[in-house]
């Protein structure tokens, strides 16, 4: 389990470190409040993940996936979800950079965070320009813990934005 915390802190570089809370093969952090989110994610051993990022000020989630591939931004993909609970086709939006590939934003975010909260494990398969799909795949255990004490943190800390406050995430965990 400490293989993937270091390989999801390799991946997205850090201002600070502060805190990681593991669940199954999940962990979510706070160490990147201080840019403006907190994220619940999963990583395989080759590096791709899949995750939720909650921006504090918007106050908005989204999920994200690194499937290490490249794309021009805001390109769409159409992509085939299968989990234990069913078959999705989903888009795929081409976001920023991470390292040398693309994130890619997934939607309808009802539709994911069912598969991803409900599901023991997923795949996911993008169409690609060349005919050929990207396949990755990832377990989900501790999927649901991860992202709802996110979740709970990323909304105290989208409250206290508004009202003004300035409340050292400590004090809420």
């Amino acid at each position: 389990m400490k293989f993937f915390i270091i390989l999801i802190i390799a991946i997205i570089p850090s201002i600070s470190m502060a805190d990681e809370f593991t669940s199954g093969d999940w962990i979510w952090s706070d160490s990147y409040v201080k840019d403006g989110f907190l994220f619940a994610a999963t990583v395989t051993e080759n590096g791709t993940y899949i995750g939720q990022y909650c921006y504090i000020s918007e106050g908005d989630c989204y999920y994200m996936l690194n499937a290490k591939i490249t794309c021009d931004s805001d390109s769409e993909h159409v992509t085939l979800v299968n989990s234990d609970i069913g078959s999705y086709t989903i888009k795929a939006i081409c976001g920023h950079k991470v390292d040398d590939n693309n994130a890619l934003y997934l939607y309808p975010f009802d539709e994911v965070d069912t598969m991803v909260k409900e599901s023991n494990n997923i795949g996911v398969a993008i169409a690609m320009e060349s005919g050929h799909f990207k396949v990755v795949r990832f377990s989900l255990s501790g999927s649901t813990k991860a992202i709802s004490e996110m979740r709970a943190a990323a909304s105290k800390l989208h409250d206290d934005a508004k009202s003004g406050e300035t409340l050292d995430l400590e004090e809420i965990l």
